[in-house]
């Protein structure tokens, strides 16, 4: 990737890397990244601690970096021995039905059953849920076109822009097998999905967020994320179509 500097260096640059270098000598390393922080005018550089590098998988030995797999893996997922990437969706309703899927699956899917009900609500009926559709990605571009109708009440716009989040979770558990909660939680915490607006919600459906929201605080850290978000919305504010994402 080729990075362009400013002349007046005001541009801001967020840059993300699997590896900042090559080098495997410590001291070799630290010129590198020295470098790297002058070049951006850097002033943090935010990198994994020990425990984090450990818990992914990467252990130091004799100079090296060893990737061995991540071994967690969900109770109660389908194992990968019969997994058909072409039935995914066909994989999850019959699980669904047959009262297989996993607990963190069967709070996504209850929450945008929740929400869709608060659609129907909203919009008189005029509603259909695009859940049928074997076309994933549909979902969520459902939502965000309704959520764009002008003649919308502000209540239906946010119910349809939970909708358009809560489609993008529910689609990410599917795709991953059920497997990828950590992501799917990132997913919703930056995207304010855990966000709960009684006025605009049953109880039943803060209760379902609150469940999946629940699971953040013993499993997963999202401060990295968190800082980085406040980071890019600032910069674009500052700076707006001028701001490299």
């Amino acid at each position: 990737m080729k990075l362009r500097r400013d002349k007046c260096r005001t541009r801001q640059v967020v840059g993300f890397s699997a590896s900042l270098t090559y080098e495997v000598e410590e001291e070799n390393i630290n010129n590198n990244l020295n470098r790297l922080c002058t070049d951006l005018s850097a002033v943090n550089m935010i990198s994994p601690t020990n425990e984090e590098l450990e818990a992914g998988g990467y252990h130091p030995q004799k100079n090296e970096i060893k990737l061995e797999p991540f071994h967690y893996m969900p109770e109660g997922v389908i194992p990968l021995s019969a997994r058909k990437v072409h039935l995914v969706y066909d994989s999850f309703r019959e699980r669904i039905q047959n009262g297989n899927a996993t607990p963190f699956a069967c709070d996504i899917l209850n929450v945008v059953l929740g929400f869709e009900g608060e659609a129907r609500r909203c919009t008189s009926n005029n509603f259909v849920s695009p859940l049928s559709k074997s076309k994933l990605k549909s979902w969520e571009d459902y939502a965000h076109k309704k959520r764009k109708e002008c003649c919308l009440p502000l209540a239906s716009k946010v119910i349809f822009e939970r909708l358009e989040v809560w489609y993008v979770a529910l689609r990410m558990i599917i795709q991953t097998w059920e497997e990828e909660q950590g992501l799917v939680l990132q997913w919703l915490n930056i995207n304010d999905g855990f966000r709960i607006e009684e006025e605009y919600g049953s109880k039943q459906i803060c209760e379902a967020i609150e469940r999946v929201q629940g699971r953040t605080a013993n499993n997963f850290s999202f401060k990295k994320l968190e800082i980085l978000k406040q980071y890019l919305s600032k910069g674009y504010d500052q700076y707006s179509s001028k701001f490299c994402w």
